[in-house]
C-alpha cells in the first residue's frame, strides 16, 4: 500500500519531529513519487488519500495543512485575493510613501535619482520578495519570517534562530508604524506656511530616485486566506508591480512640469513645492495634499492589523510575555484584538519620544528598518546553505530542491532560487553598511548615527529576553513533517504549480 494512502490526517497535531525536511531530510520526493506509480500500476489511485482532501471543502483543505504546521486554525478566512491585495497595498502604497521622502533622495542625487532610484529599488526589492514569496508559499502561517527559519534551520539552533528573527519582526512592525503619525503631523504643520508662501519659478532639467515597499503583510494573514500557498506569492508580486505601475508615471510627470528643483529641495514640504510647481495653483495643491493626508490617515488600520497578527502567532508559540493572554482571540470580533491593541498603545507611547529627541527616534526608526530587513534574509539566507548542501551530497543528478521544501505553488527551482537567496543576503550586507554611515562628515555628537548603537541595543534586549525566559518557554510551532508535505502535495495538485520559467499545469510537482 502507498505510504500516502496509509497516512490519515488524524495525526497531524502528533509532536513528531521532523523526518525529512532540511538537514535531518532522508527521503525526497521524487523517491515518494515512484512509490505512488508503483500503487498506480496496481490499481490504486494515488491522488486518493483516506480521510482528506477530494471529498473536504477549500477551508478545510487549507486548515488541515496549517494544522500540519503546528497550530490550530483560530481566525476566519475572510480575505479574498482582491481584499487581501487591497490590504497589502494600504501599507506600501508607494507613491504616497514616496511623496513624503523624496526631498531627500533629491538634495543627495538630483532629479534623476528619483527616477533611477525607484527602478534600482522595484528589482532589489523584487528578487527578495519572490525569494520570500517562494518560502511563504510552502510554509502559509501567520508567523511569517521566524516560523520560516524554524522551518529550515537545523535543529540545534531552530528555537534561537525562530526567536531572535520573531523578535525583530515584532519590533520592526511596531516602531516602523509610528512614522506615519509623524509624517502626518510634519505635514499638518508644514502645509499652512508653505502655501502662503510666494511661488515664483524658472526653467529646470527632470528627473531622480525612489523607494519601493512590498506585500509582505500577506504572509501575516496567510490563516486568513483561501489557497494561502497560491495566493502569498500572488499577492506579494502584485503588489510589487501595482507599486512600480502608480509611482514611476506620477513622478515622471511632477518632474517633467516641475520649474525650480532648488525650491523643491529646500522646502520644509517638497511633495507640496513639486505639485505646485506641476499644477501652478495653490487651491489645487491644498486639495491634492489634503487628500494624500487622507489616504495616509486611511491606511493606518492596516498597520495595526499586521503588527498584531505578527504579535498573536509569536505569542502562539510562546514568544511573548504573557502567551496565554496575548495569543487569545477574541469571540466577539474574531481577531486578536490584545495584540492589535498592544500594538496601537506602543505607537502612541512611542511616537512621545519624538517630542524628546527626533534624534533617538528617528535612530530607533532606522534600526528597525534594518531589522526588517534582516527578517527577510535570515530565511533564505537558511534556504540557501540547506540548497547548497543538498547539491553537494546529492549523488543524482535530478532536482533536489524538493527535498528542501515541500511541493508548493511558487518553485523556483535549485537555481533561481538559490540566485534571489544569494542577492538577499548580499543586499542586507549592503544596507547594513550604508544605514551606519554617518549622514556627513565630520562627525560630531549632533550628526552622529547612533543607529549601530541603537541596533546592538536592541539586539542585546532579544537575547537578554532568551537568556531570562525564551529558551525555556519558546518552543516554536509543533510540526507535523509527513502530514505537511501531503497535504500540500494534493493541494497544489489541485491548483497547479506556478514554476519559473513555465508553468505546469495539473499533477505533482
Amino acid at each position: 500500500m502507498c505510504r500516502s494512502e496509509a497516512y490519515n490526517f488524524n495525526k497531524l497535531n502528533s509532536k513528531k519531529q521532523p523526518s525529512y525536511l532540511g538537514a535531518a531530510m532522508t527521503t525526497s520526493v521524487l523517491e515518494r513519487e515512484e512509490e505512488s506509480k508503483h500503487d498506480s500500476s496496481s490499481g490504486t489511485d494515488p491522488d486518493i488519500i483516506t480521510g482528506i482532501l477530494p471529498d473536504t471543502d477549500t477551508t478545510n483543505a487549507d486548515d488541515l495543512i496549517l494544522q500540519a504546521n503546528g497550530h490550530k486554525p483560530q481566525l476566519r478566512r475572510q480575505f479574498n485575493w482582491l481584499s487581501a491585495l487591497g490590504l497589502g497595498f494600504s501599507i506600501t502604497n508607494s507613491w504616497v510613501g514616496y511623496l513624503s521622502n523624496f526631498g531627500q533622495n533629491m538634495k543627495y542625487g538630483g532629479p534623476r535619482l528619483v527616477i533611477v532610484g525607484l527602478l534600482l529599488a522595484f528589482i532589489a526589492q523584487s528578487i527578495i520578495s519572490i525569494g520570500l514569496a517562494e518560502i511563504g508559499s510552502a510554509f502559509p502561517s501567520s508567523g511569517g519570517q521566524y516560523h520560516f527559519c524554524f522551518l529550515l534551520a537545523p535543529r540545534r539552533s531552530r528555537r534561537f534562530a525562530a526567536y531572535v528573527i520573531g523578535w525583530m519582526s515584532v519590533v520592526a512592525w511596531w516602531v516602523t508604524t509610528n512614522p506615519c503619525l509623524r509624517r502626518i503631523q510634519e505635514d499638518l504643520s508644514y502645509l499652512p506656511d508653505h502655501l502662503a508662501s510666494v511661488y515664483r519659478r524658472r526653467s529646470n532639467d527632470a528627473f531622480r530616485s525612489y523607494r519601493t515597499d512590498d506585500g509582505q503583510i500577506a504572509l501575516h494573514i496567510a490563516e486568513e486566506m483561501q489557497h494561502p500557498g497560491r495566493r502569498v506569492p500572488q499577492i506579494i508580486i502584485t503588489t510589487l508591480m501595482i507599486g512600480l505601475a502608480t509611482t514611476l508615471p506620477l513622478f515622471i510627470a511632477l518632474l517633467l512640469f516641475s520649474s525650480d528643483t532648488v525650491e523643491i529641495m529646500d522646502s520644509p514640504l517638497p511633495s507640496a513645492e513639486l505639485i505646485h510647481q506641476a499644477t501652478g495653483s495653490r487651491t489645487g495643491t491644498m486639495f491634492l495634499i489634503i487628500w494624500i493626508l487622507i489616504v495616509y490617515i486611511s491606511c493606518l488600520p492596516s498597520q495595526w492589523v499586521t503588527s498584531g497578527r505578527l504579535a498573536w502567532a509569536f505569542a502562539r508559540d510562546n514568544g511573548t510575555p504573557f502567551p496565554r493572554y496575548f495569543s487569545a482571540i477574541s469571540p466577539t470580533f474574531q481577531f486578536p484584538v490584545r495584540t492589535t491593541t498592544a500594538a496601537f498603545v506602543f505607537v502612541l507611547l512611542y511616537g512621545l519620544l519624538y517630542l524628546a529627541s527626533t534624534t533617538a527616534f528617528n535612530s530607533i526608526i532606522t534600526s528597525a528598518v534594518l531589522f526588517l530587513n534582516i527578517t527577510y534574509a535570515v530565511p533564505q539566507g537558511i534556504l540557501l546553505l540547506q540548497r547548497a548542501r543538498s547539491l553537494l551530497t546529492s549523488s543524482s543528478k535530478t532536482n533536489t530542491d524538493m527535498s528542501i521544501l515541500p511541493p508548493r505553488y511558487l518553485s523556483l527551482g535549485p537555481l533561481l532560487g538559490s540566485l534571489c537567496n544569494a542577492f538577499s543576503i548580499l543586499w542586507i550586507i549592503v544596507l547594513g553598511v550604508f544605514v551606519c554611515l554617518p549622514p556627513e562628515i565630520p562627525v560630531n555628537l549632533a550628526s552622529a548615527n547612533y543607529t549601530p548603537a541603537v541596533a546592538v541595543g536592541i539586539f542585546g534586549l532579544i537575547l537578554l529576553f532568551w537568556g531570562l525566559g525564551g529558551r525555556k518557554m519558546f518552543e516554536g510551532p509543533q510540526v507535523d513533517w509527513e502530514g505537511l508535505e501531503l497535504g500540500l502535495r494534493v493541494r497544489v495538485g489541485k491548483l497547479a504549480c506556478l514554476s519559473f520559467p513555465r508553468f505546469v499545469s495539473g499533477g505533482h510537482v
